[in-house]
């Protein structure tokens, strides 16, 4: 049994650099971008992938993590492309 791979995507646009990671075999947890236009577009291309529109100076990844049950070791890739 394969492990699944999971990523998170930050400064996440409409999701340009998530497909090529989808395509890859991630499975996109989260999405954190400020501008609300991209967001909506990210999660329209995305519908399984939670959207948030937020400040990433303002995210609590710890709580996100506890919220999730997810051990930092378990996010394998964290895009980042701004």
């Amino acid at each position: 049994m394969s492990k699944t791979l999971l990523a998170m995507s930050l400064f996440a646009g409409a999701g340009g650099c998530s497909l090529g990671f989808k395509k890859a075999g991630y499975d996109i947890l989260y999405a954190l971008e400020l501008n609300l236009t991209a967001i909506q577009t990210y999660q329209t291309n995305f519908t399984q992938t939670i959207c948030l529109q937020a400040d990433l100076r303002d995210f609590d990844f710890r709580k996100w993590l506890k919220q999730w049950a997810l051990a930092p070791s378990e996010i394998l890739k964290t895009i980042v492309y701004p």
